[in-house]
């Protein structure tokens, strides 16, 4: 997948090219931009037969999911590549939203993300500078 995709934030750094082909890169599969989805509390009725659908909401917060490795040249340019990535993730709050662009598609508003679980120091990133990770945004609908 060689389209760019930026995660910008007014801070500093103000951008990350999350698919530069150098440092960053963006897996062919796993990419889902999220949708939608509807929640609601179901609540029996005093019959106890039918049960209704209460408090039904549709806009609440949709994860976008990027699977992706960070190379680097060494063990700490691969922590300084990481630290920076994870600075401008962390920036991205509901009171200054960031924005994550993919190509020329509109821009989405990321408001909340989590580091990844799924990172190990393992023999790939203590000898090859790789990390492997996927990368979970929160987006507004």
């Amino acid at each position: 997948m060689a389209t760019a995709i930026t995660l910008g934030h007014g801070g500093t750094p103000a951008s990350i090219n999350l698919n530069n082909q150098s440092t960053h890169f963006v897996g062919e599969s796993g990419f889902n931009y999220g949708g939608p989805q509807t929640t609601w509390d179901e609540a029996i009725s005093y019959s106890g037969g039918a049960s209704t659908q209460v408090n039904v909401q549709r806009k609440h917060l949709i994860p976008v999911t990027i699977p992706m490795w960070v190379v680097g040249s060494s063990v700490s340019n691969l922590n300084t590549l990481l630290s920076t990535l994870w600075t401008l993730v962390d920036t991205c709050t509901n009171a200054a939203p960031g924005t994550l662009q993919v190509a020329s598609e509109t821009a989405m508003n990321i408001v909340y993300s989590t580091r990844p679980e799924d990172l190990e120091r393992n023999t790939v990133y203590e000898l090859q500078f790789r990390a492997y990770f996927t990368l979970v945004l929160m987006r507004q609908p």
